[in-house]
């Protein structure tokens, strides 16, 4: 399923459900997710984004995809670049390693991305969590923007509490199950009510 096939009913049926999103959503309306690389390439840049600024994930992803891997980036070349070519772009020792995992799953078919369609969520997230360096949360954002996926909710995604903790209890702090809760109001579609919440905090919009 793609973003297309669900996106427009998922619109009205989130305005009609929720209030302040529904007006979230009519500030944003024109904005789409926009497609992802391949499966691997996805994955890799997400491993390289780790805990580091936008700015310099970016930086550093450049110089890998352009340099390193000469706009190719597939498991065998990955395998073939040295710890020490990684590390001179910025990348550090355990990325390597996360990487090189990464590589060595795809390339061993030990991922079954030709199976993905047929299976659940929760067995496409066990399956990625068995790959170093890819936790829940990078799972689920994969299902989400990848996969597209439509009822996803990264509920340890700080974007995400951000932006229920603003719109919906005044600043205040919340808790994991305070989001569950909120969340049901968006079923089936709590991926699209994800994205809308996320780009309501590049824009600074309240309620």
């Amino acid at each position: 399923m793609a973003f297309e096939d669900y996106w427009t009913k998922a619109v009205v049926d989130l305005k009609q459900a929720d209030k302040i999103l529904g007006k979230i959503i009519s500030l944003n309306e024109k904005k789409l997710p926009q497609k992802q690389m391949d499966a691997f390439s996805t994955l890799a840049r997400s491993i390289v984004a780790q805990q580091i600024s936008t700015k310099t994930a970016n930086k550093i992803w450049s110089n890998f995809e352009r340099e390193l891997c000469q706009r190719q980036v597939e498991p065998s070349v990955v395998l073939k670049l040295s710890e020490q070519a990684l590390k001179g772009i910025g990348i550090g020792t355990r990325k390597v390693v996360y990487l090189k995992d990464l590589a060595i799953y795809f390339q061993n078919e030990w991922v079954t991305p030709s199976h993905w369609s047929k299976m659940s969520d929760d067995e496409i997230v066990k399956q990625l969590c068995a790959i170093k360096g890819i936790g829940p949360w990078t799972a689920q954002i994969f299902l989400m923007m990848f996969l597209q996926r439509p009822n996803v909710l990264p509920i340890v995604d700080l974007g995400l509490k951000k932006a229920i903790e603003k719109h919906y209890f005044g600043g205040e702090t919340v808790t994991p199950a305070v989001m569950k809760n909120l969340a049901q109001a968006w079923q089936p579609w709590c991926t699209v009510a994800t994205w809308y919440l996320w780009k309501s905090l590049e824009l600074d919009q309240t309620e």
